[in-house]
């Protein structure tokens, strides 16, 4: 569970310093470390879909945060 609170918190912190860049608003979920550390532990992916993150509907292995634009264009 560490794991996942400390790898929930550098995607949070990420996004916050870097809003625009997209490289730090989509996670992989077949990403070892994704999976393990999120797509596995109950309650991550609902406390990420609860904060923005929806399926890619282009790619089946990926979800993205998405924010209105004000948010991702904040520098």
């Amino acid at each position: 569970m560490a794991g996942a609170k400390d790898l929930l918190l550098k995607v949070f912190g990420n996004i916050a310093k870097n809003p625009g860049n997209a490289k730090f608003r989509r996670l992989r979920t077949t990403n070892a470390k994704i999976e393990a550390n999120i797509v596995q532990v109950n309650g991550a992916m609902t406390l990420l879909r609860a904060v923005g993150f929806v399926d890619d509907a282009n790619e089946s292995e990926w979800i993205e945060w998405t924010a209105p634009d004000a948010e991702r264009n904040a520098t």
